[in-house]
């Protein structure tokens, strides 16, 4: 019963879901254009050229009427999933997407620059590679898909602009979810340069060219990263090679929360108990274990601290494990206020504890007045020394699970932060 209660619990304080689109209305600085762009009345919405004089009409500066096409096109032209002939007769006729509020990424592109065109602006479509969000990195060609952006020249600097991924999303079962994303609107190239790949290599806009090889080695982030100010400090390849056990090391915003999850790539079933991560001032150290050897996807999700918003996707590996664990393995069950409080766990790091013996338990909980191990309800207090807890407890043989909770000021119950399970 206890158990039963506890997971309960854990699956209230643990539940994360996929992020929710953005609105262009909450663009930054933008706000204004955005606002204008998307309210364009319909009697401007009849050609490439009365829409373009609309847009720039609201727009003062080149860098303003591009975001103004930008937001247009975002918000009004849906990913066509469903016709093949699409990309001939969109790469020819912008006005086609026009009417039909329908293309793909060269469609996109080709409108982009019809209209930015019209509109005064130097504009150019760019073709190239870009890596697929929903393909396990590390695999390839096979994580490659051949696209078309744009680059439009403003405040005297070519800035790239893809209206494709700025739209929304495309899920594995090939359906298009509308999403504005502001992040594909004058994106900075070394950002740019870890999903896009143009065939002319000085279209990447840096220094130094990336080679094909380097280019499809990198890591995959999602707009989120870079929002978030993530850096890979361990692993900034998307194809990891490992045995049994993966330590990966990440920094973030300050205010980020991070989770992770572990599933063997030919399956579905998540492993939560293969997977930790601990917080230690800005770096997230993660630790995953891998049951048996084979391929896996290892994603870390990313939303903001103390707010009832959801994780999204920033970051995914693949994992290729040469060696697997012995059973029993994995790691303690970790509630949603342990990495909150930016607690630290030395020991155990074992999920399963054994029965009747004595256990020692050190844990670091910043803001913490009291912590406990609870077994069988009953509270097992352990020794404070300013933000360290300390003690050693018998785990009895007639227990399944054991917790670990702790008191903070203002709060008139304990927090959960840890749970494990007792081996017989």
């Amino acid at each position: 019963m206890a158990r039963l209660l506890l997971l309960s619990l854990l699956l209230l304080l643990a539940a994360f879901l996929p992020g929710s689109p953005a609105s262009p209305e909450k663009s930054g600085g933008y706000a204004a254009v955005d606002g204008y762009a998307y309210r364009a009345p319909e009697a401007a919405e009849s050609s490439v050229k009365t829409l373009a004089a609309y847009l720039a009409a609201g727009a003062g500066t080149d860098e303003a009427k591009a975001r103004a096409l930008f937001t247009w096109i975002v918000c009004h032209i849906s990913y066509d999933t469903a016709d093949p002939k699409a990309t001939k007769r969109d790469a020819a006729a912008p006005q086609s997407v026009l009417m039909r509020r329908k293309a793909n990424c060269e469609g996109y592109s080709r409108l982009f620059e019809a209209l930015a065109s019209q509109a005064g602006l130097e504009v150019g479509v760019i073709r190239g590679y870009a890596k697929r969000w929903h393909t396990a990195p590390g695999s390839s060609r096979e994580s490659l898909v051949y696209h078309a952006w744009n680059v439009v020249r403003a405040g005297g600097l070519w800035r790239p602009v893809d209206c494709t991924l700025g739209a929304g999303v495309v899920d594995e079962e090939g359906r298009f979810t509308r999403r504005f994303e502001d992040f594909y609107f004058f994106t900075a190239p070394e950002s740019l340069a870890y999903s896009h790949f143009p065939d002319d290599p000085r279209w990447q806009l840096r220094r130094a060219p990336l080679s094909r090889g380097e280019f499809e080695s990198r890591i995959h982030p999602r707009p989120t990263y870079f929002r978030y100010r993530m850096a890979a400090l361990s692993h900034r390849t998307a194809l990891i090679r490992t045995r049994g056990r993966l330590q990966v090391t990440v920094q973030a915003h300050p205010r980020a929360s991070l989770t992770a999850t572990l599933q063997p790539l030919a399956g579905k079933e998540a492993l939560p108990e293969c997977v930790f991560l601990q917080r230690l001032n800005d770096c997230w150290h993660l630790t995953a274990l891998f049951p048996r050897p084979g391929a896996y996807v290892l994603r870390i999700l990313v939303k903001t601290r103390f707010e009832a918003t959801r994780f999204e996707d920033a970051l995914t590996y693949r994992v290729e494990a040469a060696a697997g664990l012995r059973k029993p393995y994995g790691f303690p069950v970790a509630f949603a206020s342990f990495a909150e409080r930016d607690a630290l766990l030395s020991t155990p790091l074992e999920r399963h504890l054994p029965a009747g013996a004595a256990q020692r338990f050190r844990l670091t909980i910043p803001g913490a007045t009291a912590a406990a191990v609870v077994v069988k309800g009953e509270l097992f207090p352990l020794a404070q020394s300013g933000s360290d807890f300390e003690g050693t407890v018998t785990i009895p043989r007639s227990a399944e699970v054991v917790s670990v909770c702790a008191a903070f000021p203002g709060r008139d119950k304990l927090d959960m932060l840890l749970l494990y399970d007792v081996k017989n």
